[in-house]
């Protein structure tokens, strides 16, 4: 026989043989490629567990102070000048507040400006009263909501019991003030959009006050204003007889950008200093922000806007 032809004879074994070795393997192929999925289904899962279990914390801000953790700032006689005037209204007692609960006058300064911008007789739709916005449950019976000493009294209360809950994580904190303290473990992929603006706002607004920054510097305090917050102050300095106009946003400044979260492998925290923080949910059109106090719940995402009520009785103090 041609040696032509006797390799063509053994060609069909050839493809014999390879089709043999092939089906011969086909199980182990099966099962590479279904343990290949199911470890790419394992860990989509997980990560989804984690995000919606809370397992992953807010990536807090660069640089952040935890009020309870660090030396005790040097005496002073103001607040940060990057609050509006009607906040600067209130200095003198926010300095006392400060000296008398242990707690930076920058962060109760923080709270007044996002909660009221110091109009000390606002109440929500949903009955939170005063400069500090506090619920009625939070009184004894006979207090008086609307009293500055008193509503404060109960507002920092709360607010130092956010600040433990969260180890001193400030936006933690002022996460768990707008939302409750239920808020403060379940990590931002359950938080309410309401709360994740309280807590980019709170917490950049600090930022800014120990930063040294103006009204007009601060893009997040300009954001806020923006967000509905300018019609508060100028009602906060009509009642507080403040003359002057009252701050208006700049239209150079807008909300935070809102970004997915992409990744479950948020930076953990750490004290005193913290990585960089990831933009944020912005304010939607929808999800104006609440000058509520904290609930003990998550609060919705769209709040109506809070109604002003002035007692003939009361009048603004003197400064």
């Amino acid at each position: 026989m041609p040696r032509s032809m006797a390799q063509n004879a053994d060609k069909p074994d050839l493809y014999r043989n390879v089709q043999r070795a092939w089906l011969f393997f086909l199980p182990f192929q099966l099962l590479a490629i279904i343990g290949f999925v199911g470890i790419l289904t394992g860990v989509t899962v997980a990560m989804t567990v984690v995000l919606l279990t809370g397992g992953v914390q807010p990536a807090p801000l660069p640089g952040e102070i935890v009020s309870l953790s660090n030396p005790p700032l040097p005496p002073r006689d103001r607040i940060s000048p990057v609050f509006t005037a009607e906040v600067q209204y209130w200095n003198d007692d926010i300095m006392r507040w400060s000296q008398e609960y242990g707690v930076d006058p920058d962060i109760l300064a923080t709270v007044i400006q996002i909660e009221s911008c110091g109009h000390y007789l606002v109440n929500s739709p949903v009955g939170a009263q005063g400069l500090f916005q506090v619920m009625p449950f939070h009184f004894d019976e006979g207090e008086d909501m609307l009293d500055p000493d008193t509503n404060a009294r109960r507002g920092i209360n709360y607010l130092i019991g956010g600040l433990e809950l969260a180890d001193g994580h400030i936006g933690l904190a002022m996460a768990g003030y707008n939302g409750g303290w239920g808020v403060i473990p379940r990590g931002w992929g359950r938080w309410v959009q309401e709360t994740r603006n309280y807590y980019v706002w709170g917490s950049q607004i600090y930022m800014d006050a120990l930063a040294g920054k103006t009204t007009e510097q601060s893009e997040s305090l300009q954001s806020w204003l923006q967000a509905g917050g300018s019609r508060l102050c100028a009602q906060a300095a009509a009642v507080l007889g403040l003359s002057g106009p009252t701050p208006t946003p700049s239209p150079t400044f807008a909300p935070p950008t809102p970004a997915p979260l992409a990744s479950p492998t948020l930076p953990a925290l750490a004290l005193p200093t913290q990585p960089s923080l990831p933009p944020l949910a912005a304010p939607s059109p929808t999800n104006t922000l609440s000058f509520g106090p904290p609930s003990g719940t998550s609060g919705s995402a769209a709040t109506p806007q809070p109604t002003f009520m002035i007692p003939p009785s009361i009048t603004p103090p003197t400064r």
